[in-house]
């Protein structure tokens, strides 16, 4: 399954950076990756174990879903796990063939090493690369669903961590979502399991980058058998309650993307307008990754108040009652006047609560027929569909 048209790379920057840092430093506890430690962790042996057997395989993968929501105290149960699998080559790797049925005859019982037998449970959403199963390791049975994630080369354990970035980078909406498990390889020493969060992972409740209303409320829906959730707009529970990113959190993210990687820096919905300054006046970022989607138009969706100079997204706090949408076209030839007043007009196009772009347009590829700028003119037939609906349904499991 490509990722917003994108196939995974294979690259190990975050391990690769996590030990130079290590090893420059002589600090064991300095880290660019960001952590969380688990509320409690059922059938910890298992869970390793069975990564452990895929990563023998040379696989690169890991573990999300609601096992790690429950793990980091966000869920008060969960219905099983998701492990999200680079898909290399399958004559490297016959293994991806029984994982992802292309075996001939396709094999719907199979075992690994270790001792983990599989049972295929549903196939409907192979067109997605998902596949759902149940996993028997000696008297526990638990429902795993296996989720390919295509890529552009062959590439093992080592590639995990990026993975995890990849997938929350292009695939995942909200914040709430992104907590994961993978193994870290260690060299001759037994690899580490380690409990990834992102850096934002606490601070937006159901805010959804993609600006979608349809993904809130399916998502909410949901987790609801799952969590002790109220479903209102004051809900205090564990996913609603917005709350500040940790300092270490940022700190950790601001090192990897801004100080030791700036040219890979990409204007996303994440990126703050200090952020975006400092990676302009860098001279070190290609400028298209400076440039916002809409390019060589800068479109902006805002909320306002008639006394205050200030714009807001819908759901930041400050946020008026007034709504309106405005855009600019600039010279595609030249992109050095769009940068320079994405620079000095920061009132006009960044929330003045959150500090992020107010250029981002709906990317929701579910829901891409529905208008969700409530200053539209209603809303286009389209929205969820039962094959939408189920194959979400999929990935939160």
């Amino acid at each position: 399954m490509l990722i917003n048209g994108k196939a995974f790379e294979g690259t190990f920057d975050y391990e690769y950076t996590d030990g130079q840092l290590k090893l420059y430093t002589s600090a064991s506890n300095v880290s660019c990756i960001t952590r969380f430690r688990p509320a409690s962790f059922p059938d910890a042996q298992i869970v390793y174990k069975l990564l452990h057997a895929l990563n023998h395989y040379r696989l690169c993968c890991f573990l999300a879903g609601t096992f790690a929501l429950f793990l980091a105290g966000r869920l008060d149960f969960y219905d099983g796990l998701a492990i999200f699998v680079a898909m290399a080559d399958f004559k490297i790797t016959p293994v991806l063939c029984r994982l992802f049925q292309r075996s001939h005859p396709p094999t719907q019982s199979f075992q690994l090493d270790g001792g983990f037998a599989f049972t295929l449970m549903s196939a409907d959403d192979a067109n997605w690369d998902l596949y759902h199963y149940t996993v028997t390791y000696k008297d526990v049975r638990v429902p795993v669903s296996i989720v390919g994630i295509d890529t552009t080369r062959h590439c093992g354990p080592l590639s995990n961590v990026d993975l995890v970035h990849f997938v929350w980078e292009n695939f995942y909406h909200f914040s709430y979502k992104k907590y994961a498990m993978a193994l870290s390889p260690q060299g001759s020493a037994p690899s580490e399991l380690v409990f990834l969060k992102h850096y934002r992972v606490e601070s937006d409740a159901w805010k959804d980058k993609a600006d979608c209303d349809d993904c809130v409320e399916i998502h909410r829906s949901m987790l609801c058998p799952l969590h002790a959730c109220e479903l209102s707009d004051d809900c205090t529970c564990k996913i609603c309650t917005r709350q500040p990113p940790t300092l270490a959190a940022c700190a950790q993210h601001v090192l990897f993307n801004y100080t030791l990687h700036i040219d890979r820096f990409q204007l996303d919905f994440h990126t703050t307008h200090d952020r975006y300054v400092y990676a302009a006046r860098s001279n070190r970022v290609p400028r298209v990754n400076l440039l916002p989607p809409e390019a060589p138009v800068i479109s902006v969706w805002f909320y306002y108040d008639v006394d205050s100079p200030f714009r807001f997204h819908r759901d930041c706090r400050g946020a008026g009652p007034w709504r309106s949408q405005s855009e600019r076209s600039y010279d595609p030839e030249s992109s050095e006047d769009m940068i320079d007043d994405l620079i000095r007009y920061k009132n006009h196009f960044w929330c003045h609560h959150c500090g992020r772009g107010l250029f981002f347009p709906s990317t929701c590829i579910q829901h891409a027929n529905t208008v969700v700028f409530e200053g539209a003119q209603g809303v286009e037939e389209g929205g969820v569909g039962g094959e939408e609906e189920e194959l979400l349904a999929g990935f939160v499991s």
